[in-house]
């Protein structure tokens, strides 16, 4: 019996684990065998993927940190995948795993917006037309978010201030302190001083307010730091505006003239008021309106 039994175990290709004894014998280890192959023992199947969901992330956690954000992030997503099998045993873990996963997302977003800040500030350091003080806190406050986020351009010893954030700083911090000094042997009330005589502003009726207002326009537009653009844009206004009450006291002036001592006088002062407007009246333009008007009178 035994011999005609392994013949059909043969023809059946049945396991032969489960040829254990005979008869009821037989049975009892199959359904055993089944239980544990299709997981009805709960128990060993947890243990089993608490212990893949261990690998899957310490793998993850590996690849993150060498900046494979992609593939670290699928490798949380496989422990999820496990975790979602057993949903009371593994909640804790599946919990502790989204927010992993949160956090890797959220800091390769934050890589992906520095890689492109980078490139913009690299940019504007390269064209020098930026104002000194605020771009100085602007590569200040990017070198400490950067050395945060890690990025290889805020850890690497590079000497190239295109390639090491922090050697950008130092040297843009060194030409700030240097402005700084300059300013202070000059002095913004020196400069002042130094155009008020050059144009002679103190001197009524003499006044080259074309001129100073050139000179201010050079002054703001060479600043490096907006305190200094912010006092130079002042001080156009102010000669703009005494252009402007020195064009209404000659207006005056003329009133009582011939016309031709009047015209003489009008085309001999519109140079020093070329460029001057103030209350949206263009000076020049207006002494040439008055000009135009005596002599077609």
């Amino acid at each position: 019996m035994t011999e005609r039994f392994a013949q059909e175990a043969g023809k059946k290709r049945i396991n032969p684990l489960v040829l254990v004894g005979t008869g009821a014998g037989v049975v009892i280890v199959g359904v055993i065998l089944a239980l544990f192959v299709f997981g009805i023992g709960g128990g060993d199947n947890v243990k089993i993927d608490r212990d893949r969901i261990k690998v899957l992330t310490g793998d993850g956690a590996k690849l993150i940190k060498d900046g494979k954000y992609d593939e670290g992030i699928q490798k949380y997503r496989d422990a999820l995948a496990l975790c979602d099998k057993h949903p009371k045993e593994l909640a804790q873990s599946k919990v502790a795993i989204k927010a992993e996963i949160d956090s890797a997302e959220k800091t390769r977003t934050e890589r992906a917006a520095a890689e492109t800040a980078w490139e913009t500030l690299k940019k504007e350091y390269d064209d020098n037309k930026y104002d000194l003080k605020e771009f100085r806190e602007k590569v200040r406050a990017m070198r400490d978010e950067h050395q945060y986020l890690q990025m290889p351009w805020a850890q690497g010893e590079s000497q190239d201030p295109r390639e090491n954030i922090k050697v950008m700083y130092e040297k843009v911090d060194h030409q700030y302190t240097e402005y700084l000094a300059q300013q202070g042997r000059q002095g913004f009330q020196a400069k002042r001083q130094e155009i008020i005589d050059q144009f002679h502003l103190n001197q009524k009726g003499g006044e080259d307010f074309a001129g100073a207002q050139r000179a201010w326009k050079k002054y703001r537009d060479e600043a490096k730091d907006s305190d200094a653009k912010n006092k130079a844009e002042a001080q156009i206004v102010d000669v703009n505006r005494r252009a402007y009450d020195s064009w209404n006291d000659l207006s005056r002036k003329i009133e009582g003239k011939e016309r031709d001592e009047a015209v003489k006088l009008l085309e001999d002062t519109l140079p020093r008021f070329e460029g001057c407007s103030f209350n949206d009246v263009d000076i020049a333009q207006a002494i040439r309106g008055k000009i135009r008007t005596l002599k077609e009178g």
